[in-house]
Formats: C-alpha cells, structure tokens, sequence
C-alpha cells in the first residue's frame, strides 16, 4: 500500500526561433506500508528540477539537450543527462537518435519486504545506473497510415532484481553485476474510418 503527496510545475518557453525550452520540478512523499510485508508507515521523498532545450537549427535539424537533477533522503543526489537528434528527411520521414542516462532509486518494497515465507527485501541496496541509446525513423504513407522502426540498447549497472535461485530456502532483493537489453521495435499504425 503507498500513499503519495507531492506537488509538479512545468513551464516553457519560445526564446526565438530556435530556442524552446521546458523546465520543470516535482516533490513526492511516499508513505509505504505492507502488514503482510513486514513493514509499517516507511517515508521516503524526492524532489526533480529538469530541464530541456528543443533547438530547431534549420527545416531539416532539431537537436534536444536535456537535464535532470533528483534529490532522493535515502540515496542523496544524483544527475542525469540526455540528447537526441532529429532528422527530418522531407514531409513525411523523419530519422532520429537519442542517449540518456538512466537512475533508478530501489522502492520501499524492494529495501524492507520482510516475510519468512515469500522473501525478504535488502536495506543494502544501491540504485540502478546505466544508458539508453536509440535510433530509428518514421514514415507517414498518408494521413491514416504510417510504420516506427527502432533500434534500442540499454546498459544498466547495479540491477535490482529478486533472487529466487533454487538452492536458497527464501527469496531477496539483491543488486546484480550489470544487465543489457538490446531489440527491435516495429509499429503500424492504421486509422480505420467507421463512419462510411
């Protein structure tokens, strides 16, 4: 069970003809509690100030630098950047990459689950870190139909994940060595008009 209070504020602003930035902050305080869990009434809060610039340099050209800041009680501070590049080959294609620095604080759930039968959670645990790289492109065939196809690779340090090995009696939450994700995603989309 959790119970979440906080306040978010986001602003932009269109400096000129190439500049529109977006800032923004968030605070959340999170009550977690799980009877059956072993714990009871855990507070933990955040707070985030980003910001991210949209830099439109011709017709062709955008380019999107970005920053965040997350402040955790129980982890201190940490910064996350990112960028992406935008390609617009002509009306109807467009050809974009993108990189960002990931950061996963662990949750209540995964710090003090305490249960002799289902498993137990790790006050010891470090939050995740790692990156993302993407690059794909867009193609509209007309107003009702177009295709999304993109490459993605992730490296995430610290992992957190359950151990549920078959030689240990009862599970926990452990941080693994690193982990990577690597796919292919491909999307069609077709609006269909019922009303002829």
């Amino acid at each position: 069970n959790r119970r979440v209070q906080g306040v978010e504020y986001q602003n932009g602003w269109e400096l000129n003809n190439i500049h529109k930035l977006i800032a923004g902050m968030e605070f959340h305080n999170y009550k977690d509690t799980a009877v059956n869990g072993g714990y009871y009434d855990k507070k933990t809060h955040n707070m985030t100030v980003y910001v991210q610039d949209t830099m439109s340099l011709n017709d062709k050209w955008t380019l999107i630098p970005g920053l965040r800041f997350d402040h955790y009680n129980t982890f201190g501070s940490h910064w996350s950047p990112k960028f992406a590049a935008n390609y617009r080959a002509d009306d109807k294609t467009k050809i974009y990459a993108s990189w960002g620095h990931t950061y996963r604080a662990p949750e209540a759930s995964e710090l003090y689950y305490n249960d002799p039968y289902m498993g137990y959670g790790n006050e010891n645990l470090r939050p995740e870190t790692g990156h993302t790289e993407t690059i794909g492109f867009e193609h509209d065939f007309n107003e009702n139909s177009a295709v999304q196809l993109n490459f993605f690779n992730t490296k995430i340090s610290k992992a957190i994940a359950w151990d549920n090995s078959a030689d240990i009696e009862v599970g926990y939450v452990k941080n693994l060595g690193s982990e990577k994700r690597r796919g292919v995603e491909l999307s069609f989309n077709q609006k269909i008009d019922f009303s002829r």
